[in-house]
């Protein structure tokens, strides 16, 4: 009597392994979807991975990071003198403007039309908010404060 061949032991996800390749910019949005905060940390900077999630947790996203940087850079790039810039230089700025150029471009693709009218209702949500920031972060409620000040300060000058 022949013997049976012994069937390997099927491993979950061992049809998925077989086709994976990793790559440390594998994107993972649509895998974990249905997660609260799809994070993964795959061999690079392991050892950060308790910075990382406290920094995105209490900061934001690195997008929001990133245009705050970018709003820095705007500013600086606003008080150069263009003249005494190399032609290298002005390429990279050219570069960079571009960048921030299709930054914007996908930002409204990505969030659609927007309404153009402030509501009360907004208003009110925005007094709520603030009240329980000023309970819960006092400088950051101050630093919105100013900021907010600012611009009514702006719109009464126009």
């Amino acid at each position: 009597m022949a013997s049976q061949p012994i069937q390997p032991l099927a491993m979950p996800f061992a049809e998925f392994m077989k086709t994976w390749w990793y790559v440390p910019l594998t994107i993972w949005r649509e895998t974990f979807e249905s997660f609260y905060h799809p994070q993964l940390f795959l061999g690079c900077n392991i050892q950060d991975m308790d910075d990382e999630y406290h920094v995105l947790n209490e900061v934001g996203s690195y997008g929001k990071q990133l245009s705050r940087i970018q709003k820095v850079l705007d500013l600086l790039i606003a008080h150069l003198k263009k003249d005494e810039l190399t032609d290298e230089e002005q390429m990279a700025l050219e570069e960079y403007r571009a960048y921030t150029e299709r930054v914007a471009a996908a930002l409204a693709e990505s969030r659609g039309p927007r309404p153009s009218e402030l509501t009360t209702g907004y208003v009110d949500r925005l007094g709520k908010a603030l009240q329980a920031r000023r309970i819960t972060d006092r400088q950051e409620y101050d630093r919105i404060l100013k900021k907010l000040k600012l611009i009514l300060e702006r719109e009464a000058i126009a």
